[in-house]
């Protein structure tokens, strides 16, 4: 598997939902897993690309466009 996005660092210990993720782990995020969740995506199966766009220049919520990165402002102890 060749990964999209690039890898991320942990700059210090960080502890999500009860696990320590130790600094300096590297982390490859799964877009495949995000856009499967059924809580944000129905029928995440068929290919849609309606479902990121309410209309041409409004997104969805934000998870809807996970794939397409989050920025600077969402770091993994976020998640």
């Amino acid at each position: 598997m060749i990964p999209i996005v690039p890898t991320h660092k942990c700059t210090k210990n960080t502890v999500i939902n009860g696990h320590l993720i130790p600094e300096n782990t590297l982390t490859q995020p799964s877009f495949w897993g995000v856009n499967m969740d059924e809580k944000y995506f129905k029928n995440h199966s068929t290919f849609n690309p309606d479902r990121f766009l309410y209309n041409e220049d409004k997104i969805k919520i934000k998870y809807h466009h996970m794939s397409f990165g989050k920025g600077k402002e969402h770091v993994l102890k976020k998640v």
